[in-house]
């Protein structure tokens, strides 16, 4: 039968092809064409014409082969068995590579073969390099023809065939991307959509109720050491103690400034460690002599009058040492944690923050002000209330983070450029204008916003404050405050030192008459050197200090070990918060790497799709096929290393490829990226600088109930000894004129001169006796909170009438001791 005569009475042509097909890898308006499609029609109708079909064979091969890989094409679409539907496209990729074999330069013909490749690489049975390479070398074809009449293509055809190619190239290279990463590449995908920073607060409040359960260390009622910080409440509290015993303090005083050399002053400034040993055990103070021993070894060892008591074994650790395994943590970040620490805002901000003119500001001159780039200009106010509320709150909120030290410089720059967005969105103030020197370095540009986008400014700086938990560091912070703790050993304001070789304690008298010294840095030891300056003599402001009321040294003592038994329990729970806030600390910045890890990758895929748009006048190229040729290249550099910058670029091109497929696509999830990398670090910056603080508070909290300072307990005992000395040398001296002006006085007395010569000694001792009877100091022992002074035993060696009491004799209103003083000051 003629092939045409067949095709008069044979069944309608095959339907059109869905949009979805491929392009026929043949021109259907050629006759040979319509020919064969007439058989093919024949064939899928079940009207085997097997001599016309191989009558069209014998002529045209190349179509016919094509056509066949073309019907089990269509038939592999049709199954639903995956098995059934890979043998299809495995028979027409046969049929294809003959037919290519016949019409190499057949464009249509390779672009077809690609297709079926790509269609077996989406059922797992295929490679997609493979459909790459086909594209290829479709592209390469120097001469397209059409197959069965070797004429070149039409010129719009052969402009479909070249677009359908690239199309193709660019799904087979986006899969190859998609795929090639698998689950090795996902880590950058993963940091981005992971929201783990929104737990923070959570833990802050945590963390803070763990810290209300601790119960905090105050000073004892009792102790009322003076503070160097508040001279007008000491002298208040002096005038007020000396008007107690205004006549002993006199008497001292008078002895102190005019009586006493510099000698005696520096010597009772000098505390021998041996008298103040004896001193203790006459008065019977055991705890304090262990006190005063166990501080002589600690400050031998460290030169330092501070220790902090270890959270687990109660042992005194040096100050700066404090708990190894507090250390051990600081060591690790300090490894690899402490060059992530954001630097904070510069000082300009804090200023304006603090001392700006923060009120609305009229947006058209200001607009005019910043297009002049007038740095001089006076910014124009006016007066809105809702604006200058909101600029009220906005500058409440920046208040709260410098307050608190958390404004880092990346949050105040993330500020500054949303500020700049809004005019440049809204208010059509170019970029380059806001962005100029004196404008991108001042927060003026805030008050020029209108209400609603000062509305967005204030969210922005909420939502800031609500990831990071500020405002749960203020409430730590006031919690502080309304439980009254303070720094506990801020009540030692005196200074005390060793000598260099340990054997006497220097008072530095310096401080109590308000003279400006070096700071208190806990030294507890002098060198030989500085000792005479400190055992400087000239005040007298030491006379009123020894009288000041404070507690004893039973109180003291008891206080002192009291703290001590409580603070390792204390401390423990203190340590384990440290230790919760190193732990996120370290968290925060190890996740800030990660993403400083993508910071450069990402520039450098923007840069490389940057490129590409200069480039384009001249030669296009898809972002797909770039990004392509990028990762083969990063690829072949990096290898198996996960960890290299490379990696990382390849871990950006995976992600943006497994959510983009158009250019436009592309771009928009490059800038999503840098966007959302961007906001990922202000808001760590945020993070890190708030737990910072926060640790800076638990340690000062740990430090109320650790740190230790050995003066607290030792200086009521120097005191007392002191007091009891000086009282005594006193004493002694207004004895000793009392005796002189007494002997002058019976001198001139008729009738008792020889009466009262044989008594003159007994008389001395009786009034020594009396005059010294309470010059010891006591202040009570560690048993009893206040205990008898101790009573020497005075006896007389003369017999015979008891002697004349000087203290029952009468001149007028004075009595005995107060004319022998008068008579003393006018000789």
């Amino acid at each position: 039968m003629d092939p045409e005569a067949s095709s008069s009475s044979a069944s309608p042509s095959p339907a059109p092809l869905p949009s979805a097909d491929p392009l026929v890898p043949f021109d259907v308006s050629t006759s040979t064409a319509q020919e064969f499609l007439i058989a093919l029609g024949r064939l899928c109708g079940e009207d085997h014409s097997t001599k016309a079909v191989e009558a069209i064979l014998s002529r045209h091969p190349e179509i016919m082969l094509s056509s066949q890989s073309f019907h089990h094409y269509k038939m592999a679409l049709l199954c639903d068995s995956t098995t059934s539907r890979i043998e299809c496209f495995n028979d027409a990729v046969e049929s294809s590579r003959q037919a290519l074999a016949l019409s190499p330069n057949s464009i249509s013909f390779v672009l077809f073969h690609a297709t079926l490749f790509f269609q077996l690489a989406l059922n797992d049975a295929g490679s997609y390099d493979a459909v790459v390479r086909e594209c290829d070398h479709a592209l390469l074809i120097e001469n397209p023809i059409e197959p069965g009449y070797e004429v070149p293509v039409q010129a719009s055809r052969l402009e479909n065939i070249r677009e359908a190619i690239v199309e193709l190239t660019e799904k087979s290279k986006r899969m190859i991307i998609v795929l090639g990463g698998g689950n090795r590449r996902d880590k950058w995908k993963r940091l981005v959509e992971d929201n783990s920073l929104t737990e923070v607060k959570a833990e802050f409040e945590a963390t803070l109720r763990r810290k209300r359960r601790i119960p905090g260390r105050r000073a004892p009622l009792n102790f009322e050491s003076p503070v160097l910080n508040n001279r007008l409440a000491k002298k208040k509290k002096n005038k007020k103690v000396e008007s107690k015993d205004v006549a002993t303090i006199s008497r001292v005083r008078a002895f102190w400034n005019d009586k006493m050399s510099v000698k005696k002053k520096r010597k009772l400034l000098r505390i021998g460690i041996e008298d103040l040993k004896v001193y203790l055990d006459k008065n019977k103070f055991r705890m304090a002599k262990e006190v005063l021993t166990e501080a002589i070894d600690y400050a031998k060892a460290e030169k330092k009058w501070s220790f902090w008591v270890g959270s687990y074994c109660g042992e005194r650790v040096f100050v700066s040492d404090i708990d190894t395994r507090l250390m051990d943590h600081l060591s690790k970040s300090n490894s690899s944690a402490v060059s992530l620490l954001p630097d904070g805002a510069p000082e300009w901000a804090v200023d304006m923050v603090e001392n700006g003119v923060w009120k609305p500001v009229e947006l058209i001159s200001a607009t005019d002000i910043m297009e002049r780039r007038s740095a001089t200009a006076d910014w124009p106010y006016v007066e809105d209330s809702e604006q200058a509320e909101f600029i009220t709150r906005i500058r409440a909120t920046l208040q709260l983070f410098t307050g608190n030290k958390c404004l880092a410089l990346s949050n105040l720059n993330a500020l500054q450029n949303f500020v700049i967005e809004l005019l440049r969105k809204y208010h059509n103030i170019p970029i380059s204008v806001s962005t100029d020197l004196w404008l991108h370095h001042t927060l003026q540009l805030i008050c020029s916003l209108e209400a609603p986008e000062l509305n967005l400014v204030l969210q922005f700086l909420e939502d800031l404050a609500n990831v990071c938990a500020l405002r749960c560091l203020g409430n730590i912070a006031s919690e502080e405050d309304v439980r009254g703790n303070m720094w506990f050993w801020g009540n030692v304001g005196e200074r005390v030192f060793f000598s260099s070789d340990f054997s006497a304690l220097l008072f530095d008298n310096r401080l109590l008459r308000d003279e400006t010294v070096e700071p208190d840095i806990g030294n507890a030891v002098l060198t030989s050197g500085a000792e005479d300056c400190v055992a400087d003599c000239e005040s007298d402001a030491i006379v009123s200090w020894l009288w000041t009321e404070g507690p004893t040294i039973g109180e003291q003592i008891k206080t002192w070990t009291s703290l001590r038994e409580a603070s390792p329990s204390q401390g423990t729970e203190f340590y384990k918060v440290v230790e919760d806030e190193f732990c996120r600390l370290h968290s925060m910045c190890e996740r800030k790497g990660m993403y400083l890890r993508y910071e450069k990758p990402l520039e450098n895929v923007e840069s490389l799709c940057v490129d590409e748009n200069r480039k384009r006048e001249q030669i296009s190229q898809g972002y797909v096929s770039l990004l392509f040729e990028r990762w083969k290249e990063l690829e072949s550099v990096s290898g198996d290393d996960d960890e290299s910058e490379g990696a990382a670029e390849l871990d950006i091109i995976w992600s943006i490829m497994k959510e983009s497929e158009t250019d436009s696509e592309i771009q928009m999830a490059i800038q999503r990226q840098i966007n959302r990398l961007a906001q990922e670090l202000y808001q760590l910056d945020a993070i890190i600088k708030t737990t910072l603080a926060a640790l800076g508070q638990t340690g000062l909290q740990a430090g109320m109930v650790c740190i230790f300072d050995y003066r607290f307990a030792l200086l009521p005992l120097l005191k007392s000894f002191m007091k009891a000395k000086l009282e005594d040398l006193a004493n002694k001296e207004a004895a000793e004129k009392s005796n002189a002006a007494a002997k002058a006085l019976l001198a001139e007395l008729p009738g008792q001169k020889n009466t009262n010569k044989g008594k003159s000694k007994d008389k001395k001792k009786k009034k020594d006796h009396i005059k010294t009877k309470d010059s010891e100091a006591g202040g009570g022992s560690e048993e009893q909170v206040v205990s008898p002074e101790p009573n020497e035993d005075v006896g007389s060696s003369q017999s015979g009438p008891a002697p004349l009491s000087v203290s029952s004799i009468q001149f007028g209103n004075l009595n005995w001791t107060d004319f022998c003083q008068a008579q003393a000051s006018k000789s």
